[in-house]
């Protein structure tokens, strides 16, 4: 398996200011969840230094919450041709690519009538009915008005962010070398091929990997049948693997806490027998969608529910019960629950009587 730096090059172009937008957000996340230090955050902080903070007009491109990619990330990964491009021929594409602007708002309130102008009172509507931060729905609103000059500013934004991501790259050849030669043993490829994006993956010598020096995290990314694979590895990677184990370390009291919510609870029997998006269980339970994402977010997390597919435009993501939970908690659940077990009333009643017996005789 070779190394390519250009997918993970391009990749963190994107991420620094999906990084810049939504930082507190993916901190608290990385922090909590992924055995993230303040430490790893010193190669977003070096590019801060060297690259102006993203205009607040390019937020649609780069908002996230944590349930699914930013839209530029999702376009990154079915347009980039991985292993036969740089990044600036996809900027290239994508600025004269005449669907663009419709994609745009389509990510964020699904198939519209018309077109993305500032007439389509339809349109307007549906973006004020975004469940999101007000400053997303401004500046929705704002593209409507200023498409092309905002598309510029994007383009100008994110060329100067490349060249410094390649100067940083350069800069940490050594520590790349170092995590490519960890990430080609037989142990990273067993603990792969373990991962739910992967089960149907298999390696070959015509594969290419790429190492992500900002995502920390791991944030596995997998082809279609007709591009083949697509896969970057974040640099905390193999932490990320130790999660493997996650069932038997969930602490019971949080599996309490998920089966003794009623919305989790709600959630939970939902996707028990189907899988669904955060707007159909929205409709379902008759919560508002931020509320119902929330409790996913926690929920996946927790491992108790996984994504099973994207689907649409936006694209939506549908989760389902995660298919090794149950079976893997049960033991350790089992264990917590024997913390409390005493003896039931009839086997003292029959402890009591034996005695009274022992004593009589």
């Amino acid at each position: 398996m070779k190394y390519d730096s250009r997918m993970g090059i391009s990749y963190d172009t994107l991420f620094y200011s999906a990084l810049c937008f939504n930082f507190d957000k993916f901190k608290k996340d990385y922090l909590e969840k992924h055995g993230v230090t303040e430490e790893d955050f010193s190669l977003y902080y070096h590019l801060k230094e060297s690259i102006s903070t993203p205009p607040p007009e390019l937020y649609p491109f780069f908002y996230c919450d944590l349930l699914k990619p930013c839209f530029l990330s999702k376009r990154h990964f079915y347009d980039f041709r991985f292993g036969q491009e740089d990044f600036i021929p996809f900027l290239s594409r994508m600025e004269t690519d005449p669907s663009f602007k419709q994609s745009v708002f389509e990510y964020y309130v699904g198939p519209f009538t018309g077109t993305p102008t500032w007439e389509n009172i339809e349109l307007v509507k549906q973006i004020l009915q975004i469940d999101a931060d007000r400053e997303l729905i401004l500046q929705l609103i704002n593209l409507l008005t200023s498409f092309e000059s905002v598309l510029q500013t994007l383009l100008s934004f994110l060329k100067k962010t490349y060249y410094a991501v390649v100067d940083l790259y350069a800069q940490n050849k050594a520590y790349i070398q170092n995590l490519v030669h960890d990430y080609k043993t037989d142990e990273f490829f067993d603990a792969l091929l373990l991962q739910e994006p992967f089960k149907h993956f298999h390696k070959n010598k015509k594969c290419s990997l790429a190492i992500s020096l900002l995502n920390i995290s791991i944030i596995l990314q997998k082809g279609t049948f007709e591009t083949g694979y697509k896969f970057i590895f974040g640099c905390k990677c193999f932490l990320s693997f130790d999660r493997l184990d996650f069932c038997r370390k969930i602490p019971p009291q949080e599996l309490c806490e998920a089966l003794g919510n009623p919305i989790k609870h709600s959630i939970l029997l939902q996707l028990k027998d189907k899988e669904a998006t955060a707007t159909q269980l929205s409709d379902i339970l008759m919560y508002s969608r931020q509320t119902v994402n929330r409790h996913l977010l926690w929920l996946y997390h927790n491992w108790l529910i996984s994504y099973s597919k994207t689907k649409g435009t936006g694209p939506e993501v549908y989760y389902q019960l995660n298919p090794n939970f149950v079976s893997l908690i049960k033991k350790g659940f089992t264990k917590y629950i024997e913390l409390f077990e005493t003896e039931s009333i009839g086997e003292k009643r029959e402890d009591q009587e034996e005695a009274i017996d022992n004593t009589n005789s």
